[in-house]
């Protein structure tokens, strides 16, 4: 069993087609939600005016994108979006699909999550946009300089490679954020040889952040928050600081370490419970929202579908 779930399997892992076309279904509506800030009918949709923003974020930072928020522009990027998102969810020209809705998605998001250090929630989204098209921007300069006189290859065989592409450049973005945020943790808290030893030393100190968010949560109604989480958790960390070193070590191990859910499924799917499982706690606890990050591990790193099928294929198998 330990020996299957470390097994290395780098570039043999093979993703169907229908894997692919399940996943594309589901992510375009988070992408949907992420860039249009849930609402779903374009008639709802709107963009603020850039005018009214300070120290603008992202591509509003380097460009004027006030036209935007003019409601006949907003309206066409609407509707190019949604006819983006039809184009995604078919399979047909992915580079323009990809390329298209990571362009709109920054743009809108930039000024949706201006000013500077606002929100950063719908990153992620854009971050698997903007693998999938670097991937299939590959795929196009490869076949176009790269493949000449090779043999061709049949269509079943190109559909395949491409969903394994796809699916894997994505599960590497959300795995190198995961890494990165480990790491800017270790770097921050101050080093050390052992990788966030200090970081996890310090953790006791974060009911800090949690009586923080107890004094928001009031002054935003003057009501005492309905969930006790957040001060059960500082009560808890005051109490058991050694206990509470030793979880928060475990999600800082989790991003650390997230980039060993590519060697094959089983560690994806066990690394994708978990993190689906942190994420959670943390929301909880903290009152974040992660429901991006949690629909990205369900559908690229959990992947149902795939399990179902496999467990059923073993089922009829074993009958035989």
């Amino acid at each position: 069993m330990m020996k299957s779930l470390f097994k290395n399997e780098l570039g043999q892992i093979v993703y169907t087609s229908w894997e692919w076309a399940i996943m594309r279904w589901v992510f375009v509506f988070v992408v949907w939600a992420a860039t249009w800030q849930n609402h779903w009918l374009p008639s709802q949709i709107s963009i603020a005016s850039f005018e009214t923003l300070r120290d603008p974020n992202g591509l509003a930072s380097w460009f004027d994108l006030s036209f935007l928020s003019q409601p006949t522009v907003t309206a066409v990027v609407v509707y190019l979006c949604l006819a983006l998102a039809i184009l995604y969810v078919s399979g047909r020209l992915p580079l323009l699909a990809t390329g298209g809705l990571f362009l709109i998605h920054a743009a809108v998001g930039s000024i949706h999550n201006s000013p500077r250090g606002h929100h950063h929630a719908t990153q992620v989204v854009g971050l698997i946009l903007m693998g999938q098209f670097g991937f299939f921007l590959w795929c196009s300069v490869r076949s176009r300089y790269f493949q000449k006189g090779k043999p061709v290859v049949s269509r079943e065989d190109q559909v395949s490679h491409r969903a394994t592409g796809a699916i894997t450049i994505s599960m590497q973005m959300m795995c190198a954020g995961y890494v990165v945020s480990a790491i800017s943790k270790w770097i921050n808290s101050g080093g050390g040889w052992i990788p966030g030893a200090r970081w996890i030393a310090q953790v006791p100190n974060i009911i800090v952040q949690f009586s923080k968010n107890e004094a928001q949560a009031y002054y935003d109604t003057l009501q005492p928050p309905a969930n006790q989480m957040n001060q059960w958790t500082i009560d808890f960390v005051s109490e058991h600081p050694n206990v509470a070193m030793a979880i928060f070590g475990m999600g800082f191990y989790l991003e650390l370490l997230a980039f060993l859910s590519l060697l094959n499924r089983r560690l994806a799917l066990l690394f994708g419970v978990s993190l689906f499982a942190m994420h959670s706690m943390i929301s909880v606890i903290m009152r974040l929202n992660f429901v991006y990050f949690k629909m990205i591990l369900l559908l690229f790193f959990i992947n149902l579908p795939f399990w179902i099928y496999y467990l059923y294929q073993r089922k009829q198998k074993s009958r035989l």
